[in-house]
């Protein structure tokens, strides 16, 4: 027994079903062939690729049968030419039995009498693309072309799409879409997914950055000293997150805000390290909250986009005490510019400086990381408890709030550890699939992938895509545009939009590389690329 183990076991494998005579073996095995010789010692067994010798001693019984082919001849002579079903089952019959040229005549045999019969369309590969059945050949051949379609494979997309790319690489250095490029860009109709992609690629790529290492004051915003600082390995050529640092009453940019941050001879300058660009405002004050001082900040990053390579997708605004509740201002009022919150012994604050809870529902998609002493008596903890509860009852689960024993008014500058291991995790989600936006001030009319014009003081907008439909609720404004992208919905295929429960468009929209590009500059945002708007016109209540 032992002779023929390492010769011809994979012989056994592949071919145990192709021969008719079965040798039962001791140990549970069966191997199947056609036995050609035997005496009292041994029992010689033909399969396809060679003869087996076995040892008598190792048999236990022998089932005598005609071999496959002869089977098969048998029962294909005895079929009539039309029985497709019969035909079948001879297919899957000689499919057991290892006779693939045999199974792969049957089943063709099948769908000459019968060519819708899905069984045999299987077992010969087939798939049914648009009603037609087609070869795997086929469908690679089909799929081949479309590719190439979709890539701008004629000389003729290819060229579309190149100068596509030029105009947009144009458009970003100079800052402004010219109404020359524009028309360019509007004449490039029918823009496939993957042409758009490359469109959406390139504006990602963004505009060339020059090198930079500022590291002091030396800028001033609004008639704001700015403390910034770049991380050691900085380079125009990557992106890079940014942490927005407000002081509270009585400080300084470049020192709590700046140095806590940045410092290299403490554990606080993580920042960097961690590779963020800080930006530190000093303010005469404090109050951050203000409309006008909230703009200073909007106005900040806008700086800090034009004149460093910014990740878009990962802003943070931090602060101490009243920066802590400027942190809550700035982001419940514009919450489409940033990643995330860590306000740091402050509460969420209007302009009359009083809590302020009616904007949180802006927050559905901007998470914030809260820290806070429990006997802060200047910031006191209630407040926590306030704003935890109005969480619930939006039913938003994005808010981390870290509460200490103790500590007093404090911004817990060795408990940063924590909200550093958060930021790591957090992304701006600029096509979010809900959008809750309440906006009290007309220069703020964009949330995420919503715009409203004709906004009359405190307008509101809750806008939600399930599947293919895109739902909306609109208060106090007469248009709503929407910025609409694949990463969104399907845009090969019809949508329909309602508001305020009537049917407003259903139909197919234009990716357009026009709009990409007009309204990435207009936000100034690398990440904001939304393949095409839809402006809709509505009646104001």
């Amino acid at each position: 027994m032992k002779r023929y183990i390492a010769v011809f076991a994979i012989v056994f494998l592949l071919y145990a079903a192709a021969q008719a005579d079965v040798i039962h073996m001791y140990d549970g095995r069966k191997i199947t062939g056609r036995i050609v010789s035997q005496d009292d010692e041994t029992v010689v067994v033909r399969a396809r690729h060679g003869e087996i010798t076995l040892d008598r001693d190792d048999i236990e019984r022998i089932e005598k049968g005609k071999l496959p082919e002869e089977v098969y001849e048998e029962k294909a002579g005895a079929l009539d030419k039309g029985d497709a079903q019969g035909h079948y089952e001879l297919g899957l019959w000689c499919k057991e039995n290892r006779l693939r040229p045999e199974a792969k005549k049957e089943f063709k045999k099948v769908i000459a009498a019968d060519p819708d019969h899905k069984g045999a369309r299987k077992e010969l590969g087939h798939t049914k693309v648009e009603g037609k059945w087609l070869t795997a050949a086929q469908i690679r051949k089909r799929n081949k072309k479309k590719k190439k379609k979709d890539n701008g494979g004629s000389n003729g997309s290819s060229s579309k799409v190149s100068s596509a790319l030029k105009v947009i690489e144009n458009a970003i250095n100079n800052g402004s879409l010219s109404d020359s490029d524009k028309k360019k860009l509007e004449s490039f109709s029918r823009m496939s997914k993957k042409e758009f992609e490359q469109v959406a690629t390139k504006i990602k790529a963004w505009k060339k950055y020059k090198p930079s290492t500022e590291q002091q004051p030396a800028t001033e915003i609004d008639g704001m000293p700015v403390f910034v600082r770049v991380p050691d390995k900085y380079s125009p050529k990557k992106s890079f997150p940014v942490i927005i640092a407000l002081h509270g009453a009585g400080g300084r940019g470049e020192r709590l805000g700046g140095q806590a941050w940045c410092n290299d001879k403490t554990e606080w300058g993580k920042a960097v390290r961690a590779g963020y660009i800080v930006a530190a405002p000093t303010l005469g004050g404090a109050d951050w909250w203000t409309w006008p001082n909230s703009v200073r900040i909007y106005n900040l990053l806008k700086h800090l986009k034009t004149n460093y390579s910014v990740d878009t997708n990962r802003v943070f605004v931090t602060g101490f005490s009243n920066g802590g509740h400027s942190t809550w201002a700035v982001g419940m009022k514009n919450p489409t510019l940033f990643a995330g919150l860590g306000p740091l012994a402050g509460g969420p604050t209007n302009e009359a400086r009083s809590l302020d809870l009616s904007m949180l529902k802006n927050m559905i998609s901007l998470p914030v990381f809260w820290m806070h002493n429990a006997d802060d008596q200047i910031c006191p903890a209630r407040l926590g408890n306030m704003v935890e509860n109005a969480y619930k009852k939006l039913g938003y689960t994005n808010l981390t709030h870290k509460q200490f024993p103790s500590g007093g008014h404090d911004a817990n500058f060795r408990k940063w550890d924590q909200l550093f291991a958060w930021m790591e995790k957090q992304t701006r989600d600029l096509y979010s699939k809900k959008v809750v936006f309440d906006t009290d001030h007309a220069e703020l009319d964009t949330a995420y992938w919503i715009r409203l014009d004709g906004i009359s003081r405190r307008a509101k907008v809750t806008g939600e895509i399930d599947g293919s439909t895109i739902k909306l609720t609109v208060e106090k404004a007469s248009r709503v545009t929407l910025f609409l992208s694949d990463k969104m919905l399907d845009l090969d295929k019809p949508i329909k939009v309602e508001v305020n429960g009537k049917e407003k468009f259903s139909g197919k929209v234009k990716r357009s590389a026009a709009v990409a590009v007009k309204e990435a500059l207009k936000r100034n945002d690398r990440n904001a690329v939304f393949a095409a708007a839809l402006e809709l016109n509505i009646n104001p209540n």
